[in-house]
């Protein structure tokens, strides 16, 4: 029994502290990364607004049956609100078995493809009350939009939690994030009721309630997800990263191919972290690349230009054997001979780390090329394709060094994803 003389402020932190316990990872200080707090808040937000909006165009669906004039479902109307269920699910099937590993590269741009799709379909559901003899197409349409959504969303809400974590409490984190999105829901609900009560069910009042409603729903997707950090690297992240450092006063000494037999262990790197990236990085739209020498990254083998298309494996080899030790890598890269384009291609024996490696080799090529087309002390290296490669592979390792140093994983990345592997070596016999 507690003291009567306890004070009040105790008992109102007790409280406090055990609602953080309830909604919130244990230790919430030190378990997790500092921008869980704001993404959790936003997308706290952005919950209720989405369900409150979703009983809205609710309501104008289970209207645009006849339900607001207190007549039955029929048999008709049943089947096709069961079709309109299974064009849902299969859309969502179809979108998922599509997507692949999309997600966990780009999670931030899914999450908000995510709501923009529910958002999208919401506002279809409301519009079927004005055209009721369509309402099988666009009720099918709005659920396959709303599974779409809600997998992209599910999909993308484990490599977003991983990123939070400090110690080994993903589970807990997810946890807290399932009681986060009921108590939204529960609340989204009931204001979602009273709101419809307060308007009626004309369309056009419904429509007017739901459009700044989804305006907020995207907003607060729009911030929840900014304030997302991503610490393993995609394209766009490995090449914002890859410039920044190669852009580094350091980086920019030009060194004839005669003295970087071996890496110069005093060059000191500085990469920018993955905080830095993420406010740079696009979440949806056209990104823009950062090199001006093209990347071909694992191009099949009939590839427009694409060197493979007119030699065999051997005779790419052969082809870039100038470009050093071969024998150790496990990626090959090849210059147009124009100093226009770099293709690289990774070994069907390749792991994370010597994808990151190649990545990291070809950006430097591409850098070392640009560098050598805008210096007229490095003219050498414009003409020459094979000298570049000589120089930003003596840089590889400190490159690498950098960027673990500035806090990016680069355990996993999501560079290879396209698993077009080559195979070096005798063909296997059938």
């Amino acid at each position: 029994m507690m003291s009567p003389s306890a004070p009040a402020g105790h008992v109102t932190a007790r409280a406090y502290d055990s609602m953080l316990t309830v909604f919130f990872p244990k230790d919430l200080s030190s378990s997790v990364t500092p921008d869980y707090l704001p993404y959790t808040l936003w997308h706290l937000a952005n919950s209720v607004t989405g369900t409150v909006a979703g009983t809205l165009s609710m309501q104008a669906l289970l209207q645009a049956l006849g339900l607001g004039a207190g007549t039955a479902i029929g048999l008709a109307a049943t089947t096709n609100w069961i079709i309109k269920d299974g064009f849902g699910l299969l859309g969502g099937v179809l979108f998922a078995g599509f997507m692949g590993n999309r997600f966990d590269a780009s999670p931030k741009y899914y999450r908000f493809l995510a709501n923009l799709c529910i958002q999208a379909s919401n506002l279809m559901e409301l519009l079927t009350p004005m055209v009721p003899h369509l309402f099988l197409p666009m009720a099918s349409l709005s659920n396959i939009g709303k599974n779409i959504g809600f997998l992209a969303a599910s999909a993308t809400r484990a490599s977003m939690h991983r990123g939070f974590t400090r110690t080994d409490n993903l589970g807990d984190i997810t946890a807290k994030a399932g009681a986060q999105a009921t108590a939204a829901g529960l609340v989204g609900t009931g204001i979602g009721i009273v709101l419809s009560w307060a308007i009626g069910t004309d369309p056009h009042t419904l429509l007017a309630a739901f459009v700044p409603l989804s305006l907020l729903n995207l907003f607060a997707a729009y911030k929840s997800n900014r304030a997302v950090v991503t610490r393993h690297m995609n394209i766009e992240r490995a090449e914002l990263t890859l410039r920044a450092v190669l852009d580094n006063p350091v980086s920019q000494r030009i060194t004839p191919p005669a003295s970087v037999a071996t890496p110069s262990p005093a060059e000191k790197l500085v990469a920018p972290t993955p905080f830095d990236i993420s406010r740079r990085e696009t979440m949806f739209g056209w990104r823009k690349h950062p090199f001006r020498v093209a990347l071909r990254l694992e191009e099949p083998v009939d590839a427009p230009r694409c060197p493979l298309a007119t030699m065999s494996v051997e005779g790419m080899i052969a082809f870039s054997a100038g470009f050093g030790d071969l024998a150790a890598q496990r990626y090959r890269i090849c210059v147009a001979s124009d100093a226009e384009t770099v293709w690289l291609w990774f070994l069907d024996t390749a792991d994370h780390e010597d994808v990151t490696r190649g990545f990291i080799h070809a950006c430097a090529v591409r850098h070392a090329l640009e560098t050598g087309r805008a210096s007229a002390h490095a003219g050498w290296l414009r003409n020459s394709p094979a000298d570049a490669y000589l120089v930003s592979s003596a840089r590889v390792d400190n490159i690498l060094a950098a960027l673990v140093a500035a806090g990016w994983d680069i355990a996993h990345t999501h560079l290879g994803d396209r698993n077009r592997r080559l195979h070096v070596g005798p063909v296997p016999v059938q």
